[in-house]
C-alpha cells in the first residue's frame, strides 16, 4: 500500500537553515518539501497556496511577527523551530496554534519526529 509523503513548508529567514532543513526533508523517504519561506508573511501566503501538513517555523523573521503568523495558518499543523528559549515566546506560540517548539540545536532526528508527530495529530 503507497504511502503519501508528508508535506513540508520551512520558514526560516536564514539561507544556510533552509538549506540544511531542505537537505534533512528530502533525505527522509515520508516527507516532501513543498516550499520554502524567507520570513513569516511568505510563510502564511506559501502555506495558503501551497496547503502542507507541516510548517517547520522559525521565531525570528522580519516583517509580520511569526507569532502572529502562526495564528493566521489553519490548516497546516506549525512546529516552531527557534535559536531563543524564551518561555513567554514559546507560550505565545503554542497559543497561538504551534503544535512543538523546538530549539535549532536539536538532533536532526528529533526534528524529525516533531514533522512527522504533528502530521499525525492532523490526521487524526
Amino acid at each position: 500500500m503507497p504511502t503519501v509523503p508528508t508535506r513540508v513548508l520551512i520558514a526560516d529567514d536564514n539561507e544556510v537553515v533552509r538549506r540544511g532543513l531542505a537537505s534533512l526533508l528530502r533525505a527522509t523517504p515520508r516527507l516532501e518539501l513543498v516550499g520554502q519561506a524567507t520570513n513569516a508573511w511568505e510563510a502564511v501566503t506559501l502555506a495558503n497556496e501551497l496547503q502542507p501538513d507541516v510548517v517547520l517555523m522559525d521565531l525570528s523573521m522580519p516583517g509580520l511577527d511569526p507569532v502572529d503568523a502562526i495564528g493566521a495558518i489553519h490548516a497546516p499543523r506549525v512546529v516552531v523551530l527557534t535559536l531563543g528559549n524564551d518561555v513567554e515566546r514559546r507560550e505565545r506560540a503554542l497559543a497561538a496554534g504551534a503544535v512543538d517548539f523546538l530549539l535549532k540545536d536539536a538532533e536532526p532526528r528529533d526534528i524529525l519526529c516533531a514533522v512527522l508527530l504533528a502530521a499525525l495529530a492532523d490526521a487524526a
